[in-house]
């Protein structure tokens, strides 16, 4: 059994790298794979009844052959290898592949350089074809109601809940009814919205909803929930 443990020190660990070839940087296109030893400090111990969950601490196993091979096997020495077999980044292919990528993009950017400078350069020397406009300080869309009276022309009140009572406009009945008020108008596509209101009873949640970018079978819609609910 230590012979056994003794053959498999002489391999694993181990690990799988991709060394760089000549003319391709990206291993994701070529690469050639290597094995190797990443961690020289991990040891092998004797695993009790075979199982690698149970090392025995108390046996280390060298590498080696088995004694069954001994009297003819070779004397195990030591290879010197280059720095090149364990750090490829330092081969000179390597170095040289990835100087020409990095002054290829040198290139690039300063054939991207010369085009901005020339652009620029016809800009400055160019009028302005229009002149600006200030901006109006009154916005293109606006509404603002404040609910004292029915006005049709702008609303669709939709509800027999809905009450004109001491300049305001209430909801006089709690209900899971479709019940609303829609504007006639079409907002833009980006606006602000305001508005004051004061809960005075309803049921459990006392919910009020904002709509906005509603379909036209109200299935879809954007909006905003607000609850006097606590």
């Amino acid at each position: 059994q230590k012979d056994y443990y003794q053959f498999r020190a002489i391999f694993e660990p181990h690990q799988v790298r991709l060394d760089p070839v000549p003319g391709v940087i990206d291993f994701e296109k070529d690469g050639l794979p290597r094995v190797f030893d990443d961690h020289l400090d991990i040891k092998t111990y004797l695993h009790k009844k075979g199982n690698p969950k149970d090392p025995d601490k108390d046996t280390e196993i060298t590498p080696g052959v088995p004694h069954l091979l001994a009297s003819f096997a070779p004397e195990i020495k030591p290879v010197s290898l280059p720095a090149t077999a364990y750090a490829p980044t330092v081969r000179d292919y390597v170095q040289q592949d990835r100087l020409n990528v990095a002054m290829e993009q040198v290139k690039l950017a300063q054939k991207e350089l010369a085009t901005a400078e020339t652009l620029l350069a016809k800009t400055k020397n160019e009028k302005p074809r229009t002149e600006a406009v200030a901006p109006s300080s009154q916005p293109a869309f606006e509404i603002t109601d404040d609910f004292s009276k029915p006005n049709p022309e702008l609303w669709e009140v939709v509800g027999e809940g809905w009450k004109y009572k001491d300049g305001t406009l209430k909801q006089t009945q709690a209900t899971r009814e479709t019940e609303f008020v829609r504007l006639k108008q079409t907002p833009p596509q980006d606006f602000e919205f305001t508005c004051r209101y004061t809960t005075t009873g309803g049921t459990t949640y006392k919910s009020v909803t904002f709509r906005f970018d509603q379909t036209e079978d109200q299935k879809y819609a954007n909006f905003v929930y607000s609850s006097a609910y606590a």
